[in-house]
């Protein structure tokens, strides 16, 4: 079986009080009746890359792909010199 969501919590965007809901729940606040919701953010921290270890592959793609460009001129400068 597939476990129980977690009850999310959220904020009345009239009256600022908060309603926890879980699936299925109606999207109303139980204490004025506004319909309009507003999700808390969650505490759970995110997985983000370093940008310094972005930067490093950036920085390799770019200098592999010039590297690719410079070596294709340079054979086509050996075939000309070799042909002549």
């Amino acid at each position: 079986m597939d476990p129980q969501p977690e009850p999310v919590s959220y904020i009345c965007g009239d009256c600022g009080q908060e309603q926890t809901l879980k699936p299925g729940d109606v999207i109303q606040c139980r204490e004025c009746g506004y319909r309009i919701l507003y999700k808390k953010r969650t505490r759970r921290s995110k997985l983000f890359l370093p940008t310094s270890f972005c930067l490093f592959h950036l920085v390799l793609l770019f200098s592999m792909k010039h590297a690719e460009k410079e070596t294709r001129g340079l054979a086509m400068i050996s075939m000309l010199i070799m042909s002549t």
